[in-house]
Parts: structure tokens; sequence; C-alpha cells
């Protein structure tokens, strides 16, 4: 009773109708299974999770394929330091990213004379707090990689801020702003 399995797939196909743009036209792969365990009242969870991604790009493309990602994350989902008035909710995670790439064999191709392995620390961390039942503050930031046309591999640091009001029964109005900081491989 106080174990929770969550598991998912997502697969994409990026198929342009102009080939002519570099890294445009992909396959992706991504799975991904958490185990955790409850800490409190089944609300908060203390887990370990494992993901997986792979990307194949066209053979036309100059980008590179990513033969195979895995990523092992621990965290605490619903961290609740207000028990009794659930004023304060947050989720916070670590883990440890590790990825393989093969360069394009076109010539000039993004991948070559770039690294082919990338290890990263990823984090994450989340706070929502609710002064009032119809007003809340939420801040996110997030560490990852992620792939773009431009390097094997992209460091991206994002954060978020918001503020939601509800203004009626039926009109919730909602302020936010979002920062990324995205630093390509051998840049910065």
């Amino acid at each position: 009773n106080d174990l929770r399995l969550e598991a998912g797939a997502s697969y994409s196909w990026i198929d342009e109708l102009d080939s002519d743009v570099n890294g445009g036209d992909y396959q992706e792969l991504d799975a991904f299974a958490r185990l955790g365990w409850a800490i409190m009242r089944h609300e908060s969870f203390a887990y370990v999770e494992g993901r997986y991604e792979e990307r194949n790009t066209e053979n036309s493309s100059d980008a590179s394929d990513l033969d195979h990602a895995y990523e092992v994350r621990v965290g605490v989902n619903g961290i609740q330091p207000h028990a009794r008035t659930r004023r304060v909710v947050g989720n916070i995670y670590a883990g440890w990213r590790t990825e393989t790439y093969t360069p394009s064999d076109n010539p000039g191709s993004l991948g070559r004379g770039q690294d082919t392995e990338a290890d990263l620390l990823t984090l994450g961390a989340d706070l929502t707090y609710r002064p009032t039942a119809y007003t809340s503050g939420y801040l996110s930031f997030q560490r990852t990689n992620t792939f773009s046309a431009v390097s094997n591999y992209n460091t991206v640091d994002a954060l978020t801020l918001a503020v939601t009001q509800n203004l009626s029964r039926r009109v919730v109005g909602r302020l936010a702003v979002s920062g990324s900081r995205i630093e390509p491989e051998g840049q910065s």
C-alpha cells in the first residue's frame, strides 16, 4: 500500500516537407519508470526513477544520432512543510544523465570533432505557495540536456515564476515569466 509505480513512453516522428533544414527530420523514443514510497499520508513520495532516450536523424541530416541516453533520478514529490494548511507544496529531484552520440557522415556535420559522450548532473525543484484559497505563486528551476541542430548536446537552465489569481468562479488570471540559458557543447 505504500508503493506507487509509474511508467510511460512516447515516440515522436518529425518529417519536414522541406528536408533542407539541418536536424529537422528525426525519430525519437523516450521512456521512464518511477518507483515511489509513501513518506507522509500517501501524499508525499520519495522515489527513484530511470529514464531512457534515443533519437535517430535522417541520413541526409547534419545532426548527430543520440544512440542512447540513460538517466537515474532520486527525488521527493509532494513536500509539504505545513501539513494542516497545505499552503506550501514542493517537488525536488537530482539525477545523473549520460548520453552517447554518433556524428553524421555528412561533411561538415555538427557532431564531427565534438565529444560523442556527455555526462551531466540534472536538477529540478519547484515550489507552490498558496497564501489564500484564491491566490498562488509558483517557482521552478530545472537543469538538463536537450537536443538541437546546433550541437550534439546543450545544457539548459530554466527558471519559471508564476502568480495565479481566481478572478471569479469561471475566470482565472495567470501571470508568468520564464527564462532559459542554453549552452551548446564547447560554447559559453
